[in-house]
């Protein structure tokens, strides 16, 4: 007879409880419909304050006797609970026997151990301790909070111990440990030390590995791997609509996209002072070995749509990248994965890839599809701005230390004398006519701007002093409060009286201008440049340029700067013959008059274009945008920008000068010898890079650390702190020295510049953790002329401010950040309009009449304040569960590309007495189903009516015994296919939906089992059996031969199971047993007898198995095997209670089991 309504059940398996042997086959139990606490008991107080999980194992069932099937069975949860707390999730165990441990291994399967994390475990750990100690590279990523990690002891052994550990909170330190190298040398190392608080404390003991120059895990002991997703769980439930339907829509809105697995109370976590840009480690390789320094990070990101979803993704990043700097992170299923470059070309972690450090070409294969409307981030650094100054050898034999000593200006060079004690014997130098030193020293007196530069060849005694001896004569001075300058940048000055030859100075500022969206730095950076030596003077801190050959001399030196604007003090000095330095001018001393270029016109500064995103593909679908990242980027390269340069404002320019009458005196001065200085850069002004300075000195080793200058200093030892070195102006200061042989000669090990700070236009990025708390979310970074940028997140998610223009996505963390504004492109000036930003095409792209005009940021400075959700887990002795292998909010996706789904209404109406012959509309057309429930809870009501789906309504025949009240349950479906889904729980249908569905209506993954109806799937014989179940006979056939196509195996719906079953002949050759794969040996029968166990859940046979068919020729130990399939469809039903107060004294929800019965033809063919 044909399937029908009532034959289609869902039972209570063996064990319906949490313990471990909960779970097993169905039963004769059958859920009542509309019955209260059918499947889970009442939830507790305790339930509701601490959560809790509750698993039953369940199974779709067909009753009729027969074998008609349900084609197309599916299951789905019609109605979720209407209480927020109380969460339903199914999950399909595929096995009729499955146990409560089977279905944690099930859900758990969503993640697995992945590649090993970029460290090891640090020494020992014990069971209950409840942190980590990671040891990693410098500057390797440490983990994340909320990051899963897998401790895995004597991996790939019998006793293998594994666990997973969730990160609460993390610290990173470095220390520096020594190696015994053999014949009393040592090497020094740094380690990272991450130390990671759990959530959870250890259950084992872990054997960690002891500190290596290799940053690896030693063999035998533990592994620490990363967490990778996988495809293994799925997940069904339901969401509501939170948008109508209409017919013919493709496209719907539900409140969320995922089901809350397990329980989480929420927390909440301030993350202070944040900086998602910050600079990332690059490694310096030179003569001496590697360098750690850090850089700033470039980013990029795809956005994943329909169309760039994938597993493989591809970037040419500009510029190019440097290695061991190479981040990528993705998010699969609401967390985020990472891949790192190892520095040699090749990306691990979570995924695998390569990278070209010469072309900036990367490509990297993900391990899992990342979430549509999520971003794929790369954030990388690049090498560019660093030069190694020692390139060339490290001896500079120019860069011997010397005194530089401020002096009384004014004064005659010719014939003066430098005094001073050496191993107790005096020493001395004399000066010519162009203030060139000879004798016990080399050097220079320059008395019009009151410097001597002196390198003696015989060491000062400590505490000594030099003496100085010469022609002194009084000086004079006049200001001019302003110059007029001519196209040549000349200026012409008059003075009251004559000056006598070489001994005029003139000293004034200028200021030096580029635009802030030029891309070129100012800041720290001389622009001087001269043909003559260049020598460091300690008084004014000047850098001086002169010829050995002449006293003239010139002078620069930074008062301040930004990144558009440097402010110089300049001096200049004439040479005697009515010449200043450098070609500056000419000097009429009989006429008093002075003509002096103050500024130099056409020049130009070299300066990184700040990379950032096209504004139209960045404004594309509102936010978040751009689809790509690929085409739509500009700048990311060095190029030049004009320079303009003026007289600073409100300043003066000074003369200085000994009037030619003015009568000469001689006069000695005592100087101390206090401080040193070595000029380290022999060419070039761009600052060097800390950490990155060493020097031999008379035997001695030299080094910096923080700014501070160091003697002798190793991992073991700290040496003598002995001065400091100036990073901007290229000179090591040293007060405290220790005297050996060869003063005159330094030995430069180590030395590296940088030609400018890193500057980006645009910052795509994540949060340290995830999700973040809406409101109240302020963003700031510094641009490059040295202003901030304030910009706040709205509640929206949108990032907004006079300079800044971006989106946050509150529920991953992600950001993208573009920095600039829209300008009119009639304000623009003719240089504006020359820089490398601008395209006339671009104007009024977005805004009409205006172009984005980017502004150059310094991304280690940005900085955001925030509130972040952290969730705690549910003890895992009450849950069962580990939720460490599950996200940290304890939620799983049930709706995914390629489900199928059933979008419903349920409409139930109020109770009322039943009347035979009386109809009742549902007041709905063309529905899916119409159900008639005794409104006592009592249950359906399977006869007595009949409906009219297309009409919507049910008309009452026989009403004898029922309930004193009904209600009427009537539902539309439509069945369709998901082709996306994103996370904001925007889910896109394959084809359009054929009935108006309300805000509130439910969208439900259909739980999908194929046609189900009991069959035999296998039979055959074999000679003897060892007790392994398989598929196929092992050895030979038995003697016998059951002939099962004359007598084929009889089965119906209602008692068949799935199970493999084997007829195990005794003895006498006749006599059998029947044992059952998971039931074991549950009757006995005989080849002369028709045999049909019976399924004391049904009340019908398993099987039915005819007498004639067994022939003649079985043997003691001969077996027949039978596998069945029944009709059942079995799956895990999980109830996640939160903690959180009920809403409503009870909660309802609804499964249903869906699929199509044959029915026959209205009009039979004849």
């Amino acid at each position: 007879m044909p399937l029908l309504n009532g034959d289609i059940a869902i039972a209570r398996s063996a064990q319906m409880s949490d313990t471990a042997a909960g779970g097993g086959p169905p039963t004769a139990q059958l859920l009542p419909d509309g019955a209260s606490n059918a499947i889970v008991p009442d939830l507790s107080e305790d339930a509701r304050v601490g959560g809790l999980v509750e698993i039953r194992h369940l199974h779709g069932v067909l009753r009729n006797t027969d074998t008609d099937p349900l084609t197309g069975a599916n299951i789905i949860l019609a109605e979720p609970p209407d209480d927020p707390s109380v969460s339903i999730t199914l999950v399909p165990t595929r096995n009729t026997f499955a146990r409560r441990p089977d279905i944690e291994r099930l859900i758990e399967a969503t993640s697995v151990p992945g590649a090993e994390f970029s460290g090891f475990l640090l020494e020992n750990h014990v069971t209950g301790q409840r942190s980590l100690q990671l040891g990693q590279r410098p500057g390797a990523e440490p983990p994340g909070v909320n990051t899963t990690l897998v401790l895995i002891a004597d991996e790939g052994n019998p006793g293998e111990r594994v666990q997973y550990v969730r990160v609460r909170r993390v610290t990173t330190a470095q220390a520096t440990f020594t190696e015994a190298l053999g014949q009393g040398n040592y090497a020094d190392y740094p380690i990272q030390i991450a130390t990671c608080e759990l959530f959870s404390p250890l259950s084992h003991d872990f054997a960690g590995s002891p500190p290596n120059r290799l940053y690896a895990w030693q063999t035998g002991k533990t592994r620490v791997r990363r967490v990778t997703a996988s495809d293994a769980g799925t997940f069904y439930s339901a969401s509501r609509l939170v948008q109508p339907a209409a017919a013919g829509d493709l496209t719907l809105k539900v409140a969320s996209i995922y089901t809350q697995l397990v329980p989480g109370t929420r927390t909440e976590t301030p993350l202070t002072d944040q900086r998602p840009g910050a600079a990332r480690t690059v490694e310096l390789q030179d003569a001496v070995g590697k360098l750690q320094v850090q850089a700033a990070s470039h980013t990029a990101r795809i956005m994943v749509t329909e169309a760039t979803r994938g597993y493989t993704y591809t970037w040419r990043l500009k510029p190019t990248p440097a290695p061991g700097s190479i981040a990528v992170s993705y998010l699969v299923m609401g967390t985020w994965y990472t891949l790192l470059d190892d520095g040699a070309g090749q990306l691990e972690g979570s995924g695998s890839g390569a990278v070209s450090y010469h072309s900036g070409a990367l490509s990297v294969t993900l391990t899992a599809l990342p979430d549509l409307g999520s971003p794929v981030i790369v954030s990388w650094a690049d090498t560019a701005p660093y030069v190694n100054a020692c390139a060339a050898g490290p001896l500079v034999a120019g860069s011997a230390p010397a005194f530089s000593l401020a002096l009384e200006a004014g004064g005659q060079a010719e014939g003066s004398v430098i005094k001073w004690a050496s191993g107790g014997q005096q020493r001395q130098a004399v000066c010519d006519a162009a203030g060139n030193l000879s004798g016990d020293a080399t050097g220079k007196l320059m008395p019009a701007v009151g410097q001597l530069f002196i390198r003696p060849a015989l060491w000062p005694d400590a505490g000594a002093a030099f003496e100085l001896t010469m022609q002194q004569r009084a000086t004079a001075s006049k200001s001019f409060a302003s110059v007029a300058v001519d196209a040549g940048g000349f200026a012409q000055l008059v003075l009251d009286e004559e000056p006598a030859p070489g001994s005029v100075v003139v000293e004034w500022y200028t200021a030096q201008r580029v635009s802030s969206s030029s891309g070129s730095n100012l800041g720290g950076t001389s622009i001087v440049r001269g043909r003559g030596g260049r020598q460091l003077m300690l008084g004014g801190r000047y850098f001086y340029t002169h010829d050995k050959t002449t006293t003239a001399t010139r002078g620069s030196k930074t008062e301040r700067s930004s990144s558009d604007t440097r402010v110089a003090r300049h001096t200049a000095s004439d040479d005697g013959a009515g010449h200043f330095a450098d070609g500056l001018g000419q000097i009429d001393y009989a006429g008093k008059t002075l003509t002096l270029r103050v500024v130099t016109k056409g020049g130009s500064t070299e300066g990184y274009q700040s990379d950032y995103d096209e504004a139209d593909a960045f404004s594309i679908a509102g936010w978040p945008a751009p689809p790509t990242a690929g085409d739509t980027r500009k700048g990311g390269a060095w190029g030049n920008t004009a320079l303009a340069e003026e007289v600073l404002a409100a300043s003066t320019v000074l003369v200085r000068y000994t009037p030619a009458s003015a009568a000469a005196r001689q006069q000695t001065a005592t100087v101390p010898a206090r401080q040193i200085g070595v000029n380290l850069r022999q060419q070039g002004s761009d600052p060097i890079v800390p950490g990155s300075v060493r020097f031999s000195w008379m035997g001695h080793d030299y080094s910096d650390a923080n700014g501070l200058l160091y003697r002798d200093r190793t991992a073991t030892d700290p040496g003598v702190q002995c001065g400091k070195v100036d990073y901007v102006d290229g000179a090591a200061l040293i007060d405290d020295w220790a005297s050996g042989n060869d003063p005159g000669t330094l030995t430069i090990r180590r030395l590296w510049t940088r030609k400018s700070r890193s500057t980006t236009g645009v910052i795509h990025g994540r949060t340290a953790t995830a999700p973040i708390r809406p409101g109240g979310l302020t963003l700031t970074a510094v641009d490059m002329a040295g202003g901030t940028i304030t910009a706040q997140v709205d509640d929206q998610g949108k990032i907004a401010s006079d300079l800044a223009w971006g989106h946050m996505d509150f529920a991953t963390g992600a950001f993208v950040i573009m920095f600039g504004q829209f300008v009119a492109d009639t304000a623009l000036t003719d240089a504006e309009r020359a820089e490398w930003w601008y395209k006339a095409a671009d104007v009024g792209k977005v805004q009409p009449g205006k172009i984005w005009r980017p502004r150059p940021v310094d991304p280690t400075t940005l900085r955001y304040d925030a509130v972040a959700y952290t969730y705690l887990p549910v003890d895992s002795t009450l849950m069962g569960l580990t939720p460490e292998r599950l996200p940290p909010d304890g939620r799983m996706p049930f709706i995914r590309a390629g489900d199928y789904a059933v979008i419903g209404q349920t409409v139930t109406g109020a109770p009322f007495v039943a009347v035979a012959g009386n109809t009742y509309n549902t007041g709905l057309t063309r529905l899916s189903s119409i159900d008639v429930l005794g409104a006592d809870g009592s249950g359906q009501l399977r006869d007595g009516y009949t409906v009219d789906l297309d009409a919507g309504t049910v008309t009452f025949n026989n009403v004898s015994g029922w309930p004193a009240q009904v209600v009427v349950r009537a539902r539309i479906e439509v069945y369709r296919r998901v082709a996306d889904v994103r996370i904001d729980g925007t889910v896109r249908l394959t084809t359009p939906l054929g009935h108006d569905f309300p805000a509130g209506s439910v969208l439900s993954t259909a739980l999908r089992f194929g046609n189900k109806g009991a069959h035999v799937i296998r039979l055959f014989d074999q000679h003897s059996w060892s007790g392994k179940w398989l598929d196929t006979r092992e050895g030979d056939d038995a003697t016998g031969n059951y002939d099962d196509t004359g007598y084929p195996v009889a089965v119906n719906n209602r008692g068949a199971i799935t199970e493999r079953w084997a007829l195990r002949l005794r003895a006498d050759g006749q006599t059998f047993d029947l044992i059952g794969e998971h039931l074991g040996q549950i009757a006995s029968g005989s080849i002369n007898a028709d045999f049909a166990p019976t399924n004391p859940n049904a009340g019908t046979p398993y099987f039915v198995l005819k007498a004639a068919g067994w022939g003649s020729g079985w043997t003691a130990g001969n077996v027949l095997f039978i596998h069945t399939v029944g009709a059942e469809m079995p799956f895990a039903f999980i109830r996640s209670t939160s903690p959180g107060s009920p809403t409503a004294p009870d909660y309802h929800a609804l499964l249903a089991v869906r699929g199509s019965a044959d029915r026959p033809p209205s009009t039979p063919y004849p």
